[in-house]
């Protein structure tokens, strides 16, 4: 006669303790796996949102004057650039020299500054009255803003902080900065 032999009781509770440490790990592994992509995810999407501020800034800035530029605060800056007529070029005066405004309008001027970590990019009338509808947000999630004038260069950093990104809490912010030097030409 055969005898079958059947599991033993500590022979099962044995496989379903190496089963579950071993899905323990799988899950780990995937969790921080997860956790990774939320936190390279954040870290593209600030680096995108930093390279495009700091490129609209440089742009802008890069066509004033140094004596059309001004920092009203280290996190305010304030600077004009020339008028461009409707055939696309640079609008003079009578005398010859350069009419300047926000690009559209004469005695305007373009405004940066930071407000509810939004780094906002606005016009400014003549009076330093925002104009109506031309507040932008440029970038979000901004920690800092700051402008420094070192001889005839702007020194621009700015610095961003994340603390959830589509809707996933960090244990720790994620952080990224990006600074840049600009001289203005005209």
């Amino acid at each position: 006669m055969i005898m079958k032999r059947s599991i033993t009781l500590i022979e099962l509770m044995i496989s379903v303790a190496v089963l579950s440490i071993i899905l323990s790990f799988v899950f780990f592994v995937t969790g921080t796996g997860k956790v990774s992509w939320y936190i390279s995810s954040a870290k593209v999407f600030l680096n995108r949102q930093a390279r495009a501020a700091i490129s609209r800034i440089s742009n802008e800035l890069l066509l004033s004057n140094p004596s059309r530029a001004l920092i009203l605060a280290e996190n305010n800056l304030k600077f004009s650039i020339p008028l461009v007529n409707s055939n696309g070029d640079l609008a003079l005066t009578d005398s010859g020299d350069l009419r300047w405004g926000d690009g559209e309008i004469e005695g305007n001027s373009i405004n940066y500054t930071i407000k509810d970590q939004d780094l906002i990019r606005r016009i400014l009338n003549a009076n330093d009255v925002t104009v109506a509808g031309s507040e932008e947000v440029v970038a979000r999630s901004l920690d800092s803003f700051s402008v420094v004038l070192d001889q005839l260069q702007y020194e621009i950093t700015l610095r961003f902080r994340l603390s959830e990104y589509l809707d996933k809490a960090f244990p720790d912010p994620v952080t990224y900065s990006v600074n840049t030097a600009i001289t203005p030409q005209n």
